[in-house]
């Protein structure tokens, strides 16, 4: 009898003609594949027992919408550079996961066997693509796993060699563009600000224009900082009347002048002089604030 033992961790360990099967591993197509059940062995839901007509595991290294590695089945023919992604629907009918048949010639095969691994009654398949195994690795090495595909395209989030755009500021509006480096893993590429090239890089696609955004604003701060220290220029602080009459300095002039520091035509006099100059620009203050001279 075959029975498999449920344990809470992503390990299984299976009874296949009443041995025990540890999981094995295998490479198809260049993916290192984990198999917890293989072929023939009984694997379980909650409310169902299925004898697996395919080894079904893991692919290594990448990870899915549940947050464990991306589940597989493996069929016969490993030569078949075309995989075959599931959409599986959840209980609600809401999108949850992928499965990736691999090994199988033609959609009509992944399809049949993708069902031959489930109950009878199973109708949690949302959709199936075809992937030419170059597109696929871009999918996973991208680690976009988590959205849907459409059409045989991944979607907004995904993998794409050549990203490009414009981040927009109260200061103007800014182009980036980068390219896909498999070498680091990175989009690589800058954001144009006033003519200079800030190189940046980020690992997938909304972090570069994370990456663009953020290097474009440090970029503007830096051009509004020089433009402050070379337009630092002082304003005249207009003084009244009356603080000009309380001024210690204002009131030695006038009296010896011999001149009523209160009267207004000692007042307009005095404002005529270098001296009320001076003490206007000992007063000034620095344009934004920075320095203030009292």
């Amino acid at each position: 009898m075959n029975v498999i033992l449920s344990m809470k961790t992503r390990y299984q360990i299976t009874f296949l003609n009443g041995r025990i099967i540890l999981n094995s591993k295998r490479t198809v197509q260049g993916l290192d594949i984990v198999i917890e059940s293989p072929k023939d062995s009984l694997r379980h839901g909650p409310d169902w027992i299925q004898k697996m007509a395919h080894d079904y595991g893991y692919i290594e290294g990448t990870k899915g919408n549940d947050g464990d590695e991306l589940d597989c089945f493996v069929g016969p023919n490993s030569d078949s550079e075309t995989l075959f992604v599931v959409e599986q629907n959840n209980d609600e009918g809401e999108f949850d996961e992928h499965k990736v048949m691999i090994g199988f010639s033609n959609m009509a095969e992944a399809k049949d066997a993708y069902f031959a691994n489930y109950p009878e009654e199973w109708d949690h398949l949302r959709n199936i693509t075809e992937l030419d195994i170059k597109d696929f690795w871009d999918w996973v090495k991208n680690k976009n796993t988590s959205v849907e595909i459409e059409n045989g395209k991944i979607k907004v989030n995904a993998f794409r060699e050549h990203i490009e755009g414009v981040v927009t500021r109260i200061s103007g509006t800014f182009h980036f563009f980068g390219n896909w480096d498999w070498g680091t893993r990175n989009y690589v590429g800058c954001v144009t600000v006033d003519g200079k090239n800030i190189d940046i890089k980020a690992p997938n696609e909304n972090a570069f224009r994370q990456a663009a955004h953020r290097a474009a604003k440090k970029e503007v701060m830096k051009d509004n900082e020089r433009e402050n220290d070379m337009e630092i220029t002082l304003k005249k602080k207009n003084t009244s009347n009356l603080e000009l009459i309380k001024d210690k300095e204002y009131r030695k002039w006038a009296k010896d002048q011999g001149r009523d520091p209160e009267h207004q035509a000692t007042i307009d006099e005095f404002k005529k002089t270098e001296k009320y100059k001076q003490m206007q620009n000992s007063q000034a203050i620095i344009q934004n604030g920075k320095l203030k001279l009292d």
